[in-house]
C-alpha cells in the first residue's frame, strides 16, 4: 500500500510540472531536461507522471493493469508527436557549382529565356 501511495504522489509531479512550466515556473529544470536528455523526454513527462500513477493505482485496484496499458500508449503516442512536431522541414535544393563538375545544360525553355536576356 505505501508503495502504490509512493507511485501515485511521485506521479502527480509529472502534470505538476507540466502546469508550472506552461506558467512559466520551474524552467531551469525544464531546461536542464531537454538539454541533458531530450525535448522529446520533456515532452513526455506529464504522460510519464500518468504512468506512474496508473502504476500506482494497479497496485491498489489490480484491474487498473488496463489503465497502465492505456496510459504507455498515451506515453508513447507523446514522444512519437512531440518528434513529428520537431522534424525541422528541408529548405529548397539549389543548384550548386561543385569544383570539378561542369554544370548541367540548361532546359530548353532556360535556355531560350538565357539567350532572350544576353541578346
Amino acid at each position: 500500500m505505501a508503495t502504490a501511495i509512493v507511485l501515485i504522489l511521485l506521479g502527480l509531479l509529472g502534470p505538476v510540472a507540466a502546469a508550472q512550466w506552461r506558467a512559466g515556473r520551474w524552467l531551469r529544470p525544464a531546461a536542464w531536461i531537454g538539454t541533458r536528455l531530450s525535448p522529446q523526454f520533456l515532452a513526455g513527462v506529464p504522460m510519464f507522471g500518468v504512468l506512474l500513477i496508473a502504476i500506482g493505482i494497479s497496485f491498489i485496484w489490480p484491474p487498473g493493469i488496463i489503465l497502465v496499458f492505456l496510459a504507455a500508449g498515451g506515453l508513447l503516442w507523446a514522444l512519437f508527436a512531440a518528434t513529428e512536431r520537431r522534424v525541422p522541414q528541408a529548405p529548397p535544393r539549389e543548384r550548386r557549382a561543385t569544383p570539378g563538375v561542369p554544370p548541367a545544360k540548361p532546359s530548353a525553355p532556360e535556355a531560350h529565356r538565357e539567350r532572350r536576356e544576353a541578346g
